[in-house]
């Protein structure tokens, strides 16, 4: 379960980055908003998981389908999704 925290801290990086106010990052802007959040990913990562987490199939990620992506992505490191969360020392 995320925070309360945690959601408005994602809330506000999704707006952010979503650079036409449309609702929707596009790969580019989510590789950037992952990036702003500690999560190491590659663009063949991104691609990868706006394939795997773009439930309307709209080529891009909507907010929902943003925390979808970070649930899982730290919940299950061996998923193939890409993305890691990067530790602080």
């Amino acid at each position: 379960m995320t925070s309360h925290d945690d959601r408005v801290r994602y809330f506000d990086t999704f707006q952010r980055h979503d650079l036409e106010r449309n609702g929707h990052l596009t790969a580019e802007q989510l590789m950037a908003a992952l990036k702003d959040l500690g999560c190491a990913s590659e663009a063949a990562g991104v691609e990868h998981l706006l394939r795997r987490y773009d439930a309307d199939g709209s080529h891009s990620i909507d907010f929902g389908e943003f925390l979808e992506l970070l649930a899982h992505a730290d919940a299950a490191p061996d998923s193939g999704a890409h993305t890691r969360r990067e530790r602080s020392p």
